[in-house]
């Protein structure tokens, strides 16, 4: 069972892609997580991502593929993994996290304009 590996003193990526296959949260007590062992975990049980170390945009897109709700997880969102994950999951669409999702992008697009508009203005000079 994927708690066992709680137990287990010597993991190999074996043994632990075999707990996280099981039970995706086991990713807790993994001691050497790689972005395979991270985007099984994610794949068996989105929420897993709590304990993915070094989030990935393909982890995150996976994780949220799993489970939409998985979103409060992911942190820094890039906004190109915002957009891929509102063109990947339909899901998303009719849930209240897409308010917040679309306020989060507009608000980066907003931000990227004026880094545009700034650094336009200073070439000008």
């Amino acid at each position: 069972h994927g708690w066992s590996l709680l137990y287990v003193k010597n993991q190999t990526e074996e043994i632990c892609l075999t707990a996280v296959k099981q039970h995706g949260w086991s990713l807790e007590y993994v001691q050497n997580q790689t972005e395979e062992i991270c985007l099984e975990a994610v794949k068996q049980n989105g929420h897993s991502l709590e304990y993915v170390m070094v989030q990935t945009n393909r982890i995150c897109i996976e994780s949220v593929r799993e489970n939409v709700r998985a979103l409060r997880y992911i942190k820094n969102v890039p906004l190109r993994v915002c957009l891929t994950i509102i063109l990947c999951i339909p899901l998303i669409l009719s849930s209240s996290l897409f308010t917040k999702l679309s306020r989060y992008v507009n608000g980066r697009m907003r931000a990227l304009k004026l880094c545009k508009l700034f650094s336009f203005s200073l070439k000008r000079r």
